[in-house]
C-alpha cells in the first residue's frame, strides 16, 4: 500500500520514503533535497535520470492532509536549487576551471569520442577497437565509475546531489589530465539535454582557446552510438545475468577466482524494458549533436568481428576532420590516391590495346625483350622478391613509349615495376683547336621489379605437388 502523499506549495511528497518533484521545471529550476523538519519523515531525492526529471501532471494528485505546522515548513537555500539553464551551468563550471588551472592551462584532449550504447550493446567490449583504430592509448572515462570517484563521493557527503552541474564539473576537470591529451573515449556522456548543450559549448570554448593560443589543438568531437534492438538487448542482458550468476556460484563453491558484478536489472523483465526505454530517450536527446559533430550510429547486433570491421571503417583517418582548416586547404589541391587510381585497370587495358593497334612492331619487340632479358633476372632473384634490370636495347634510346610499354606489360602480368632514367654525357671527340670535349647524351634506364617471393621452406612442396599432378594426369 502506498504511503499517503502531502502536497505543499506545488511540491509532491510521499510520507515515509518521500518522493517529490517540482512544477517549476518550466521556470528553469528543480528543487532538490528539500528539508522538511520532522522526525517522522525521511528523504529520498531523484537523480538526473530522465524518468525522474520528466514528470507529468498525474504525479501531483493530492490527498487530504492537515496543514503542516510552522515547525515543519519547507526550507530551501541556494544550494538546494539546481539551475537547469545549460549556459549558466557551463559558465559557472568554466569559471571554476579557469580559477583552478588558469586559462592558458586548459589543455583538453585533441580528440574526444562521446560513446553511448543500448544496454547490452557491448561498449566495454568494443571500446578497445575504437581506441586502437584512432590511436588512443588512454583508458576510457566511464561516467558510472567517475561518479563514484573519491571527488564525487566527497561532494555527495557534503550534501550536494550529482546533478548536471556537478557531472559536468567533474568530467571537465578529469579531461584536463595530461594522460588524455592525445584523445579519449567518454563512455556514458552526454545523456540529458543540459549535458548535450554543454558539450556543444565546450567545443566552442576549445575553438576559442585555439584562437587565443596557437599551440592548442584543433578540437575534434565525434559521437558514437552502438545500437541493438530491444529484443536483442533484453536477450543479451539476461544471458549476461545467468553467466555471471553461474560464475559466482562456481567461485564460491571452489573458493578460487574473482567474483563479478551481478546486476539486479539483468533478472528483472520490467527493469530491462525500462533501461531500454531510458536509452531511447537518451538517444533522442543525443541526436541534437548530429548537426554539430560527426555522428556514427553503428549496428552492434552482429558477431564481435563484424562489429569490429564496422568500427574500423567508421573511425578510419579523415583528414578533413583532423587537420586544421588552414592545413587542409593547402593539401586538398592534391587529389586522393583512391580518386587517382579509381579507373586504373580500365585505362591500362586501353593503353595496351592502343600499343598493339598503333605500333604493333615496337609492342611485339618490347614483349620479346621482357621475355629474353627481364624474366631470367626475375628467376635468378626469385627468393628475394625483387630485381633490377638495365636494358641495353637501342629501342629504349629511340622511343619514349618503349618505357611505358614495359611498365604496362609487367603490371598487367602481376609484377610491380618502376623506372628510373639517368642521363649521362659520353665523350666522343676533342676539338684540336679549342680543346673542347664533344659529348653525346646517353640515357641509362633502370627498372626495379617487385614480385611475390618464393618461400624456400615450402618450395619443395609446390614442386612435389606439381609432379604428382602431372603423374595423375598421365
Amino acid at each position: 500500500m502506498l504511503a499517503p502523499r502531502l502536497v505543499i506549495r506545488g511540491v509532491c511528497f510521499r510520507m515515509g520514503n518521500i518522493a517529490f518533484a517540482s512544477k517549476s521545471l518550466a521556470n528553469g529550476f528543480v528543487f532538490r533535497n528539500p528539508r522538511l523538519y520532522s522526525p517522522n519523515l525521511s528523504m529520498r531525492s531523484y537523480t538526473t535520470e530522465p524518468e525522474a526529471t520528466h514528470i507529468t501532471d498525474d504525479s501531483f494528485t493530492s490527498v487530504s492532509a492537515p496543514e503542516a505546522p510552522a515547525s515543519e515548513k519547507l526550507v530551501t537555500s541556494e544550494d538546494e536549487v539546481e539551475i537547469k539553464d545549460p549556459i549558466i551551468i557551463f559558465r559557472n563550471v568554466w569559471q571554476k576551471l579557469e580559477k583552478k588551472h588558469g586559462r592558458e592551462n586548459l589543455h583538453f584532449p585533441k580528440e574526444i569520442i562521446w560513446l553511448m550504447g543500448a544496454p547490452g550493446a557491448g561498449k566495454t567490449t568494443h571500446t578497445p577497437y575504437i581506441n586502437r583504430t584512432r590511436g588512443i592509448t588512454a583508458s576510457p572515462i566511464v561516467m558510472s565509475e567517475l561518479l563514484t570517484s573519491p571527488e564525487a563521493t566527497r561532494l555527495k557527503q557534503e550534501g550536494r546531489l550529482v546533478g548536471d552541474s556537478m557531472v559536468i564539473e567533474i568530467l571537465l576537470d578529469k579531461l584536463l589530465h595530461p594522460i588524455y591529451q592525445a584523445g579519449v573515449v567518454v563512455d556514458g556522456f552526454p545523456r540529458t539535454q543540459v549535458q548535450v548543450e554543454c558539450t556543444r559549448l565546450l567545443h566552442e570554448k576549445m575553438k576559442e582557446l585555439r584562437r587565443d593560443f596557437a599551440y592548442f589543438h584543433r578540437p575534434a568531437f565525434r559521437v558514437c552510438v552502438l545500437f541493438i534492438d530491444q529484443n536483442e538487448s533484453i536477450q543479451r542482458q539476461r544471458s549476461r545475468g545467468v553467466k555471471n550468476m553461474l560464475h559466482n556460484l562456481k567461485v564460491m563453491q571452489m573458493g578460487d577466482g574473482k567474483l563479478v558484478e551481478e546486476r539486479a536489472t539483468d533478472a528483472d523483465e520490467e527493469k530491462l524494458l525500462r533501461r531500454y526505454a531510458v536509452f531511447k530517450q537518451h538517444y533522442g536527446t543525443l541526436e541534437k549533436l548530429r548537426e554539430h559533430f560527426t555522428f556514427s550510429l553503428i549496428d552492434a547486433s552482429g558477431p564481435i568481428r563484424e562489429v569490429e570491421r564496422k568500427i574500423i571503417k567508421e573511425f578510419q583517418y579523415q583528414s578533413s576532420l583532423e587537420l586544421s582548416e588552414e592545413t587542409y586547404d593547402v593539401i586538398q589541391a592534391v587529389p586522393l590516391m583512391e580518386e587517382m587510381i579509381k579507373h586504373t585497370r580500365q585505362e591500362l587495358v586501353k593503353r595496351l590495346d592502343k600499343y598493339q593497334t598503333e605500333d604493333p612492331d615496337t609492342f611485339n619487340t618490347i614483349a620479346s625483350i621482357i621475355k629474353k632479358e627481364f624474366l631470367p633476372l626475375v628467376l635468378r632473384h626469385a627468393m628475394s622478391g625483387q630485381t633490377l634490370v638495365r636494358p641495353k636495347h637501342p629501342l629504349f634510346q629511340e622511343k619514349e613509349e618503349a618505357i611505358d610499354m614495359v611498365l604496362d606489360i609487367l603490371t598487367e602480368r602481376g609484377y610491380h615495376a618502376i623506372s628510373d632514367i639517368k642521363e649521362e654525357r659520353i665523350p666522343v671527340s676533342i676539338d684540336p683547336k679549342t680543346m673542347e670535349i664533344n659529348c653525346r647524351l646517353q640515357r641509362n634506364i633502370e627498372f626495379k621489379i617487385s614480385f611475390k617471393k618464393t618461400d624456400l621452406r615450402t618450395a619443395w612442396l609446390d614442386i612435389r605437388n606439381s609432379e604428382e599432378d602431372k603423374t595423375e594426369s598421365s
